[in-house]
C-alpha cells in the first residue's frame, strides 16, 4: 500500500500563522506523497483542559470585534486547492482508517495544555498505523502534572515525534521517556520564492495599494503600548507605517495605512513588500527571516509568567544566533548571508527527517 497521508492540525483560523503553517506542511508533504487535510473534526474531538482557555478566547473575540466577511472569504480562498476530508461521524472514521496508513499531526500549538483537543493526539487512530508529529508545540515552558497522564497515553504510540521548541521537546521527552527532535516551523520549510509563487496573485495586487517603502506592523497583543517606539522607528528610517490589524481599534488608526480584510496570502504579500517589520508574533518573525527583512520584536508576555509563550521566539532566535528584541537586541543589521545558509541547511535536514518518518525509516537517519 502506497503512503496515503492525512494531515491533522489547526486550520481555517482568523490567525494568519495558523493557516500558513497548515498550508506549508500540506505543500511540503505533497511534494512526495498524496496528502489530504482533516478539515472538519466534530467527531472524536473532545476538549481537554480548556476551561480557562475558552474564557480567554471569548474575551479576545469580544475585544477584536469579530472578523469581516471579506477577510473570511480571503481565508477560505487559501483552502480552495487543498484536498479536504471530514471526521464528523463514525462512518467518516471508518472511511479514514481504510484510506490512510500515515497520520501527521502539526504544527503550531496543537499540544498546548491550555487548549488541548484529543484529535491532535490522534486518539481516533488505533495502534498499527504510522503516527507522526512534525513541529508540534506546547507553546509554554512546562506542562502541568495533572495533564501528564493524557499525553503519555497517546504519545507513547507515536512512530516519530518532533517538536518546534527545544523547551517543549525536553518536556515531552522526559515525560514519555523517548527522544524527541527539534525542527523548523513548517512555514520555514518553503523558501521565500516558493511562498511568492503560492501567493503570486496577492503579491501583485497588494503592491499597487501600498507605499514603495514601509514599516509593517503586526501585533497579536497590544500594539498601542508600543506606538511611540514604532513612530520613532518610522521617523528615523523615513518609512510609512502599514498595519495588519487584529483589533477593531487598530482598524481605525489615524496614522499610516491599514490593510483591512487581509487573508493569510495578503499577509505574505505585505511581508514581501516591507522594508522593516515590527511585531510580537512568532510567525511574523519566521516570515521576516525567510524574506530577509530587518525586524524588531516587542515581547507580548512577561518572561516570568507561567503562561508566557516567549520561548517560541527565543528558540527561533537561538536557532539562527540572533536577538531582535527591541529593548535588548543587537542594533546591527542582520547577516542574511550567514542566516540564509543556515536556514537552507536546516530546511534540508528537517524535510529529510519528515520524509524518512513517513517512510518508516527515521531510525536509519538517527543512526547515520
Amino acid at each position: 500500500m502506497d503512503n496515503r497521508v492525512l494531515l491533522v492540525g489547526w486550520g481555517r483560523s482568523v490567525n494568519y500563522g495558523t493557516n500558513l503553517q497548515t498550508i506549508a506542511l500540506y505543500e511540503i508533504i505533497n511534494q512526495k506523497y498524496k496528502c489530504d487535510f482533516l478539515y472538519s473534526r466534530k467527531y472524536c474531538s473532545s476538549k481537554l483542559f480548556v476551561k480557562k482557555a475558552i474564557k480567554k478566547l471569548r474575551s479576545k473575540i469580544k475585544k477584536e470585534g469579530g472578523v469581516t466577511p471579506e477577510k473570511n472569504r480571503n481565508i477560505d480562498k487559501c483552502y480552495e486547492n487543498i484536498r479536504k476530508i471530514n471526521l464528523n461521524s463514525p462512518s467518516d472514521k471508518k472511511i479514514i482508517l481504510s484510506k490512510y496508513n500515515t497520520f501527521v499531526v502539526g504544527s503550531d500549538q496543537v499540544w498546548n495544555p491550555g487548549y488541548l483537543e484529543s484529535t491532535y493526539l490522534l486518539d481516533f487512530v488505533p495502534k498499527g498505523y504510522r503516527k507522526i508529529s512534525y513541529a508540534s508545540s506546547i507553546g509554554v515552558n512546562t506542562i502541568p502534572k495533572k495533564c501528564h497522564k493524557i499525553y503519555c497515553k497517546y504519545l507513547s504510540d507515536f512512530s516519530y515525534i518532533s517538536m518546534r521548541e527545544q523547551q517543549g521537546a525536553k518536556c515531552i521527552s522526559k515525560m514519555i521517556r523517548r527522544s524527541v527532535d527539534t525542527v523548523l516551523d513548517p512555514t520555514l520549510l518553503l523558501s521565500s520564492l516558493e511562498w511568492k509563487e503560492i501567493c503570486s496573485k496577492e503579491v501583485n495586487n497588494i503592491s499597487s495599494s501600498l507605499p514603495d517603502k514601509y514599516l509593517l506592523c503586526y501585533f497579536v497583543g497590544n500594539m498601542a503600548q508600543h506606538m511611540k517606539e514604532i513612530q520613532d522607528i518610522s521617523k528615523e528610517m523615513n518609512l510609512k507605517i502599514v498595519v495588519l490589524p487584529i483589533t477593531e481599534q487598530e482598524t481605525r488608526l489615524s496614522e499610516g495605512v491599514v490593510i483591512n480584510n487581509a487573508g493569510p496570502k495578503e499577509f505574505v504579500a505585505a511581508v514581501n513588500g516591507a522594508t522593516m517589520v515590527c511585531t510580537d508574533s512568532f510567525h511574523m518573525c519566521a516570515f521576516s527571516l525567510n524574506f530577509q527583512k530587518e525586524f524588531w520584536v516587542f515581547k507580548r508576555f512577561n518572561d516570568n509568567s507561567s503562561s508566557s509563550q516567549n520561548s517560541r521566539i527565543d528558540n527561533l532566535f537561538s536557532e539562527f544566533g540572533i536577538n531582535r528584541y527591541f529593548n535588548d537586541g543587537d542594533r546591527q543589521s542582520l547577516d542574511y548571508n550567514r542566516i540564509s545558509i543556515s536556514l537552507k541547511n536546516k530546511r534540508i535536514e528537517c524535510k529529510k527527517l519528515l520524509f524518512s518518518a513517513i517512510d518508516g525509516k527515521v531510525a536509519a537517519i538517527h543512526s547515520s
